[in-house]
């Protein structure tokens, strides 16, 4: 069912907030695809087999659009913790 497998391929760019290195996605593609491109028999998968594919295509979606944010957030946590450590070193 999970046949045939597909390369994602995301352009991202290096980009600075607040001078801490990140990563943002500038292109992504549609993950989205049709029963046929998903290459299954629509009479050999029910209809349970092909919203499970859909609703995992929205969600793989949705979280190649949260990565980046949250590793911003990752980043930023990180530049605070160090900044409050060697504060409290002085």
């Amino acid at each position: 069912m999970g046949w045939p497998p597909r390369d994602i391929a995301v352009d991202i760019r290096p980009a600075k907030i607040w001078g801490i290195s990140v990563s943002e996605v500038t292109d992504s593609p549609v993950l989205r695809r049709t029963v046929g491109a998903r290459a299954t028999a629509p009479g050999l998968t029910g209809p349970a087999a092909a919203e499970a594919a859909a609703e995992f295509e929205v969600f793989a979606g949705l979280l190649l659009e949260a990565a980046p944010r949250e590793l911003v957030l990752r980043r930023l946590g990180e530049a605070l913790a160090l900044t409050s450590r060697q504060v409290n070193t002085l």
